[in-house]
């Protein structure tokens, strides 16, 4: 039968909205999937064979200490030593909301019956695929823009995120204990399990 990828690009985190939580982000993900489907008329939510989600980590697993009060600094500012940023209070609340989120969607192995995987970009998607970062939306779009441009082909994109896998252990699992590790700043660093996908459905390919 013939296969296909679809991409859905969700308008904001889902994982963070106010009205989100453990109890219910399961069934808001699957209503994203099931509108999507709705809107596209090219598949039906029972045609799904896997749901992968990618989100951006934005330093959730940093401990409190390391979101830092400037007053300078109106919107977040992400760097290697921690989270500045004028509203601490609120970027704390954001970082457990999000870690209570994404927590319980690692435990899952799948959504209504179909098998799930979530993987992660960290801090997030510039800094993960150039290592920039604060930087603006259209600046944002630039470059994304140019890395499809750069990596079109499944081999090109497979091993340029095999090559930032880093010290992460080259398994599902073993990456999210890495990158969750308590009192680490290591969802601040330039990290993503993507690899581990692409090498998984390589692998698939030629057994």
């Amino acid at each position: 039968p013939h296969r296909m990828i679809t991409i859905g690009s969700y308008d904001g985190d889902i994982t963070t909205e106010r009205a989100a939580s453990p109890s219910n982000i399961e069934k808001r993900i699957m209503r994203f999937i099931e509108c999507d489907a709705s809107n596209n008329h090219t598949f039906k939510v029972g045609d799904i064979e896997k749901i992968i989600v990618v989100t951006d980590l934005d330093g959730c697993y940093i401990p409190d200490r390391a979101v830092i009060k400037n007053l300078a600094h109106k919107n977040i500012t992400y760097r290697d030593d921690g989270i500045y940023t004028a509203k601490r209070g609120e970027v704390i609340q954001r970082n457990g909301n999000k870690r209570e989120a994404i927590n319980h969607l690692v435990s899952l192995t799948s959504l209504d019956c179909i098998p799930f995987e979530i993987y992660f970009m960290s801090r997030n998607l510039e800094h993960a695929l150039e290592g920039r970062s604060n930087i603006n939306n259209r600046d944002k779009i630039r470059h994304a823009k140019r890395f499809v441009h750069e990596h079109q082909d499944s081999e090109s994109l497979r091993q340029f995120f095999s090559g930032i896998l880093g010290d992460m252990p080259n398994d599902y699992l073993g990456s999210w204990d890495y990158i969750r590790a308590e009192e680490s700043l290591r969802s601040l660093e330039r990290h993503t399990n993507i690899g581990i996908l692409l090498n998984h459905n390589a692998n698939s390919k030629t057994n």
